[in-house]
């Protein structure tokens, strides 16, 4: 019960480390050495701080070895993270008790545990986060079809600068990539790799409202995003009873998945972004290529996927239009 509290809290860069590897002690492979800690709270939280500080700095092994407690005590500036309720998932525990996302576990914040564990975070639900920066890594294959969305610091792409890309072969796993401007030490439009998979045409790009993100896109990159699918647009066509289009609730009524929109209005413009906006990032792709497979068969049972597919040959177009100022008066209004 006393892990359990540890876990629910909300983990950040400037967390105790006590509270960092209290997470840590009680989910996954790491489980079964907070059996062996002692009950008395100083004693334990000493346990916890050398054993957060040795894994997060000198890796499994050195964890659990105590000739290296005098020496990683002193490293306290490891950040530490979780993926909680805050991000809207279930913690799930080590006994098999899973939540209804496919997405959870614990993660690593970015700054100094980059350096020590790369730029990968696993999740105890098999969900793989990979953060880059300025640019995918070379040789990356995310096959023909590739889940993608953008963050942004605002709705106005003349205004509002990208931020991060977010992209998914549909396997589970999540890249996502920090798009900094040379202001502020990053590289700004110099991603040849990840504009190379924008343009490639055998690739087919999935986004869920790729009018914007397409937009985005063109206006921060200078590239144009093409073949497309919009699963809003595919939404509107097929489903002319309701006017739920979101992604929320399109996630809920077709896949049975809750996913959270907390972190929505977030600053996606920090240097460092928090556990809870990585899993949002992350929510926002892990499921197009599911929801697709849903709406196609709705298209090709309603006689509507020919009218569909027109739509989104036009997306890379309507982008550039808006970008010109053309969406307020539509052109295509009377």
């Amino acid at each position: 019960a006393e892990y359990r509290r540890h876990a629910a809290c909300r983990h950040s860069a400037t967390a105790p480390v006590s509270e960092i590897a209290a997470l840590f002690v009680t989910v996954g492979r790491f489980a079964p050495w907070g059996n062996a800690l002692p009950r008395k709270e100083g004693s334990r939280k000493f346990c916890l701080e050398n054993f957060a500080t040795r894994l997060l700095t000198r890796g499994v092994g050195a964890a659990t070895s105590p000739a290296h407690r005098s020496r990683c005590s002193q490293r306290r500036l490891c950040p530490g993270g979780g993926i909680g309720r805050r991000a809207g998932f279930r913690y799930l525990w080590p006994q098999g008790c899973e939540g209804s996302s496919p997405f959870l576990g614990t993660s690593i914040s970015l700054s100094q545990a980059a350096r020590h564990m790369g730029s990968t975070f696993f999740s105890q639900a098999g969900v793989t986060i990979r953060l880059h920066r300025n640019d995918l890594p070379d040789g990356l294959d995310l096959g023909r079809v590739v889940a993608i969305d953008t963050e942004t610091m605002g709705l106005n792409p003349h205004r509002d600068r990208l931020c991060l890309v977010q992209l998914s072969a549909g396997d589970g796993s999540a890249h996502l990539v920090q798009i900094s401007p040379t202001s502020l030490g990053g590289r700004g439009a110099d991603a040849p790799n990840l504009k190379k998979l924008l343009a490639d045409p055998a690739v087919t790009k999935l986004f869920h409202f790729a009018r914007f993100d397409v937009a985005v896109l063109y206006h921060a990159l200078g590239v144009i995003t093409a073949p497309v699918i919009c699963t809003k647009i595919a939404a509107k066509l097929v489903r002319t009873f309701t006017d739920r289009h979101g992604l929320k609730d399109l996630c809920r009524e077709l896949l049975g998945v809750d996913i959270s929109k907390q972190q929505q209005t977030s600053d996606w413009g920090a240097a460092e972004l928090s556990p809870e906006q990585l899993a949002y990032a992350a929510s926002d792709v892990l499921h197009l290529h599911a929801l697709w497979a849903k709406l196609e068969g709705l298209l090709k049972r309603e006689g509507r996927l020919d009218l569909a597919e027109a739509c989104f040959r036009f997306l890379p177009a309507r982008g550039r239009l808006d970008l010109l100022g053309y969406e307020d008066p539509d052109i295509f209004h009377h």
